[in-house]
């Protein structure tokens, strides 16, 4: 059984997270009902072609932050206080770094925003 968890735009397109209960995972999908991205229950995430990184929970200046580490170059960025948050914000993220790319432009996954 799948349920949409959230749903949000980036540009003029929409996107909604979607969990999986039979899978125990949560999907990041298009317009046309396509899978982007995965988010596992171990916090691993992967695109169509194989693993991005992990979600690690630290503390940042005395807070519990959700953190975000890209393989295989293990750079990391400060994301959300919760996990569900911090999925979306990289789900933006991520997508407007598959835009750019697409429009010509080139650019990492973990700049700012």
């Amino acid at each position: 059984m799948s349920a949409t968890i959230k749903i949000f735009h980036v540009g003029d397109k929409s996107f909604r997270h979607v969990m999986s209960s039979e899978l125990d995972l949560v999907e990041l999908r298009d317009e046309d009902d396509q899978t982007i991205l995965t988010y596992c229950a171990d916090s691993k995430v992967f695109d169509q072609h194989g693993r991005l990184g992990k979600f690690c929970l630290e503390y940042v200046e005395g807070q519990p932050r959700w953190v975000f580490c890209e393989t295989p170059i293990d750079a990391c960025v400060v994301l959300g206080a919760d996990l569900p948050s911090a999925a979306v914000e990289f789900s933006k993220r991520y997508l407007r770094q598959l835009f750019s790319v697409h429009a010509g432009q080139s650019s990492a996954i973990l700049q700012p925003a």
